[in-house]
C-alpha cells in the first residue's frame, strides 16, 4: 500500500513540476480564501507563478466582507502572454511583511517568494528518489533490463548420449 501511495505522490509531483515549468512562459495564479461576514474578516492565500518566480501571499483583512466571500472560496487565473526571454535567477529568495499586523487599515500581508528553478527541484525530489530506488531494485534482481538468457540445448543432447 505504501508503494502505491508513493507512486501516486510522485505522479502528483511530476504534474506540479510541469505546471511550474509552464510558469516560465505563462502567468498563473490560484487564490484560496475564507471569509466571515459575522466576524468581518477574510484570510486569503495567493500562489502566483510567472516571470521566473513563485510567489505566495498570505493576506488577513479586517474589513467588511462581501457576501460572495462568506465561507471558503477559490479562484484561478491563467494569462497567456507572448513568449519572452526566460529569467533564470540564482538568488531572489524573499520572505517579509509587506503590511504588518496592526496597520490602521486593518490589513496584514506577508510574502514568500523563490525562483521557479528552486520550486522545480523541490517538486522533482520525490520522483528522483523513486527513480533511484527502482534502479537499485532492478540491479539487485539480476542485472540489466531485458529478457532472460536461455541456456543452449547442447547440455541436454550430451546427457542423452
Amino acid at each position: 500500500m505504501r508503494r502505491h501511495l508513493f507512486n501516486a505522490w510522485c505522479v502528483v509531483c511530476l504534474l506540479l513540476a510541469a505546471v511550474l515549468l509552464a510558469g516560465y512562459v505563462l502567468d498563473m495564479g490560484v487564490n484560496v480564501g475564507r471569509g466571515s461576514v459575522a466576524r468581518r474578516e477574510a484570510r486569503q492565500i495567493s500562489l502566483l507563478a510567472g516571470r521566473g518566480r513563485l510567489r505566495c501571499f498570505f493576506a488577513h483583512v479586517f474589513t467588511p466582507v462581501a457576501s460572495a466571500q462568506d465561507g471558503i472560496y477559490a479562484d484561478g487565473r491563467l494569462e497567456v502572454t507572448k513568449l519572452r526571454q526566460i529569467r533564470f535567477d540564482v538568488v531572489g529568495f524573499d520572505s517579509h511583511w509587506i503590511e504588518r499586523p496592526g496597520n490602521p487599515s486593518g490589513t496584514s500581508l506577508y510574502l514568500i517568494s523563490c525562483p521557479l528553478w528552486f520550486a522545480l527541484l523541490v517538486a522533482l525530489l520525490s520522483p528522483a528518489i523513486w527513480l533511484i530506488a527502482r534502479y537499485r531494485r532492478r540491479r539487485r534482481e539480476g542485472g540489466a533490463p531485458g529478457f532472460g538468457v536461455v541456456e543452449p540445448l547442447a547440455s541436454a543432447t550430451q546427457a542423452s548420449a
